[in-house]
């Protein structure tokens, strides 16, 4: 938390406040532009971060990390067929990558859990 608040005081040395207020107010429909903005930290932001703090008391949090690990990957597809977003090899590959340590580390949730079972039932027949 430290770190990112430490990040927008410096955010001003690198900003050209004038030339931003320039681009803002000559911008044609800064109606679609603040709607735009206001769309992306509501419903990309705001509900999809609720839902998932949400889910954190339904399922195990192990579960959640590895969905939330999948965000990018399907965000990237979704924009890839929906604005026809162009992704190169680097993203191919860490897509794959992506898709590849979720798989891995489910399987390894599903081992402990079988692992957990049948220790439960060893316990519980003596």
């Amino acid at each position: 938390m430290v770190i990112e608040k430490t990040h927008c005081l410096f955010i001003g040395l690198f900003t050209d406040f004038k030339e931003s207020f320039y681009i803002i107010v000559n911008t044609p429909n800064i109606g679609m532009v603040i709607l735009n903005i206001l769309s992306i930290g509501i419903l990309s932001t705001f509900i999809s971060n609720t839902f998932y703090i949400k889910s954190t008391e339904y399922i195990e949090a192990s579960v959640t990390s590895i969905l939330a690990s999948m965000e990018p990957v399907l965000s990237s597809i979704f924009a890839f067929f929906i604005f026809g977003e162009v992704l190169n090899g680097k993203q191919i590959v860490g897509a794959i990558l992506i898709i590849i340590a979720a798989i891995i580390l489910e399987l390894k949730l599903d081992k402990e859990r079988i692992n957990n079972v049948f220790k439960l039932k060893f316990i519980n027949q003596n």
